[in-house]
């Protein structure tokens, strides 16, 4: 159990970060996306999403998890389209 806590969690890592903020360059730096975007206090101000830091990287972390679904996709297609080895049945 304390494995999977573990796995979950992290080890605190500086590759493991989200986000970096960023306060002499005015600069918020999202490395999921690795995109960077400045206003630092306009977007922790920003009281929409729109506005705000969500708003400013979501477009790109919704473009990213699109291209992982299509690559998840296409790599289940892909096994799926193998032909069966010669002298297997499959089981039913």
């Amino acid at each position: 159990r304390g494995d999977a806590k573990n796995a979950l969690l992290g080890g605190g890592d500086r590759s493991e970060r989200i986000r970096t903020y960023n306060y002499p360059q005015d600069r918020i730096t999202d490395h999921r996306c690795k995109e960077s975007e400045f206003g630092i206090s306009k977007m922790l101000a920003g009281g929409t999403n729109e506005d705000g830091v969500v708003g400013a990287f979501s477009p790109f972390l919704r473009d990213m998890e699109r291209k992982e679904l299509l690559a998840a996709l296409e790599e289940e297609e892909r096994r799926n389209s193998r032909p069966e080895p010669k002298g297997k049945k499959k089981r039913k």
